[in-house]
């Protein structure tokens, strides 16, 4: 490879994440779990700790909580599954002004609807 053209023209496919919820256990244990992650990550980047200390953190996040998380999410993905509300891969959600004609809207317009009243 010469340059960055390869990756300039490489054609871009976003990945979106499955589950934009948040389970009992994210409320409760989510920030401490997210702190440990970024100390490792900066540690191992900075040369302060030996790429080993991944594994520990693995072993730590699954331990402390990061294993309930995600039969959490699965839990609900499966429901969410059965439900026929997933399109294009994405779960629908319902729109409070839409619930009694029946109509969604993607994760992403959530964050427009949320304290108006309605049940996503």
């Amino acid at each position: 490879m010469v340059g960055a053209a390869p990756l300039v023209k490489d054609k871009y496919e976003p990945v979106y994440n499955a589950y934009n919820g948040q389970t009992e256990t994210m409320s409760a244990k989510w920030s401490n779990l997210k702190k440990m992650e970024e100390e490792t990550f900066a540690k191992i980047i900075m040369g302060k700790a030996d790429i080993s200390e991944f594994d520990k953190f693995v072993a730590n996040w699954k331990s402390q909580g990061g294993d309930q998380i995600l039969k959490e999410i699965n839990a609900e993905l499966k429901e969410i599954a059965g439900s026929g509300r997933i399109k294009n891969g994405r779960e629908q959600k319902r729109r409070p002004d839409t619930f009694a004609k029946g109509g969604y809207c993607t994760a992403p317009c959530l964050f427009l609807f949320k304290g108006q009243g309605g049940q996503l």
